[in-house]
């Protein structure tokens, strides 16, 4: 009878955890979007009925520190977003950005910029852009990077470059990959659609 009951060897066994999916789910969908309220229902669940005497709720060691690692990436990434992006606060970015920091963008021959350069190139594009606002719809951490998936709407306003004012809206997609170092960010690749940009703007790209 025992012997019958045994699972043969080389066979693992996989329990169906709905705790666990629960909690998965709620997680990402807080890292990818920013919604916190499923964490807060499986929260309050923890605390009313799987409680402990002293009314704490106990996670293994290994998933709290992933889960804070995860959060300390993730949360100045989105507030990076909106401070600098939503609230014309270009100055937080040095808050964000580390010692030796550098910003890659493809379209731009010349390599790799430093702080001051990113710097001068964001202020001239939220001058061109004064009411651009971002909407982050993927955040995504994996080791020492995040990944951002966003939408720009904004109206051209401004003089970008040699590009007079033409009052058009545009509508932009990015994905940004930040590598984080002590906790901020030491290096960033951009893509977004710049010649969809122009096109929307109804201008002809740079020749360079």
């Amino acid at each position: 009878m025992l012997k019958g009951r045994r699972p043969a060897l080389g066979i693992e066994t996989k329990r169906f955890d709905p705790a666990a999916i629960e909690h998965n789910k709620a997680f990402d969908a807080y890292v990818r979007h920013g919604e916190a309220s499923g964490l807060k229902r499986l929260e309050e669940k923890a605390l009313s009925v799987g409680s402990g005497a002293d009314g704490g709720y106990l996670v293994p060691e290994e998933t709290e520190r992933e889960i804070g690692r995860r959060l300390s990436q993730v949360s100045p990434i989105r507030s990076f977003y909106e401070e600098t992006f939503n609230r014309g606060n270009v100055a937080f970015a040095a808050r964000v950005h580390g010692a030796g920091y550098r910003y890659h963008d493809i379209t731009v021959a010349g390599g790799p910029v430093d702080h001051a350069t990113y710097m001068a190139r964001n202020a001239g594009f939220a001058a061109a852009f004064p009411d651009r606002k971002v909407e982050i719809e993927d955040l995504i951490a994996a080791g020492d990077r995040v990944v951002a998936r966003a939408l720009l709407h904004a109206t051209h306003l401004g003089p970008l470059g040699d590009i007079a004012p033409t009052g058009r809206k545009v509508r932009l997609a990015s994905t940004i990959i930040y590598r984080f170092e002590r906790g901020q960010v030491a290096e960033e690749w951009e893509i977004f659609d710049k010649l969809g940009m122009y096109r929307q703007l109804g201008v002809a790209p740079p020749a360079s």
